[in-house]
Order: C-alpha cells, then sequence, then structure tokens
C-alpha cells in the first residue's frame, strides 16, 4: 500500500524552494530585495509580512486537515458500517426530515451522524429544525 502525501506538504516545499532560491540568490549577488514587496493602494506590502501570514495561513491548514483525519478515524471507531452506509429512507427518520437532509446532500444516516457530531449547524437547518433533527435522531435504533 503506498501513501499519499499530503497537500500541504506541496505547498511547505514551494515555501522552502522559494526562500532557499532568494537566499541563494542574495549570497551569490549580495543583493538584498526591498523591504516592501508590493505596494498597494499606496501602503506597503513588507515580505516578512507576507511570509509570516502564510506561515499562519499554512499552519492553520494544516492542523485543519490533522483534526478532520483524527475526527474521522474516532467517527470509523465508534459508529458501524452497517449504521454509516444506512440510507435516510430506512432510518427511522420521518420522511420530511429525511427529505431535507438528502436534499441537503446527505444521503446516509452515517453522513448526517457525522455532520451532526462536528457541529449540528453544518445540517443548514434554523433552531427550531435542528433541534427537532437532534431528537428524532436520538429516537434511531441502530
Amino acid at each position: 500500500m503506498t501513501r499519499r502525501l499530503e497537500p500541504y506538504w506541496y505547498l511547505i516545499l514551494l515555501f522552502v524552494v522559494v526562500a532557499a532560491g532568494l537566499y541563494g540568490y542574495h549570497l551569490t549577488t549580495g543583493i538584498t530585495p526591498p523591504r516592501a514587496a508590493v505596494i498597494i493602494l499606496g501602503f506597503p506590502v513588507y515580505w516578512y509580512g507576507i511570509w509570516i501570514v502564510s506561515g499562519i495561513a499554512l499552519g492553520a491548514w494544516v492542523v485543519a486537515r490533522l483534526a478532520t483525519e483524527r475526527a474521522r478515524r474516532i467517527f470509523d471507531a465508534a459508529v458501524p458500517v452497517e449504521i454509516r452506509e444506512k440510507p435516510l429512507a430506512e432510518s427511522g427518520l420521518p420522511a420530511e426530515t429525511a427529505g431535507t437532509l438528502t436534499a441537503r446532500g446527505m444521503a446516509t444516516l452515517g453522513r448526517v451522524l457525522w455532520e451532526v457530531g462536528l457541529d449540528p449547524r453544518r445540517l443548514g437547518l434554523n433552531k427550531a429544525t435542528t433541534a427537532q433533527t437532534l431528537e428524532e435522531l436520538a429516537g434511531v435504533s441502530g
């Protein structure tokens, strides 16, 4: 089994190559680029600001991917495959609720449980309907 390299590693590698290239260019020529990378609407945008903001954004992306991967592993271990793959029409939820969730792209009970487990607001329903759906999900046997 081959492991796929996560997409953020390509971006990290690109940052390292660009930084090494700029540093190598500086060492060979002795030229230092100006402090301001660009000027937008009269305001200078400095190189260090670009690097810092890029690093923060990349770090947030990596943490979000790792958290999602961990949540998926925990979810897969806690919820049996039979429940995850059960169509909403067969789940025991009222037809109106199942129809609304299916229209929102959640065709299986597992998908609904995944979204509710992360944050019930991800269902995209109003507060009253979300509360009703949570009560109905609590009554589903499986």
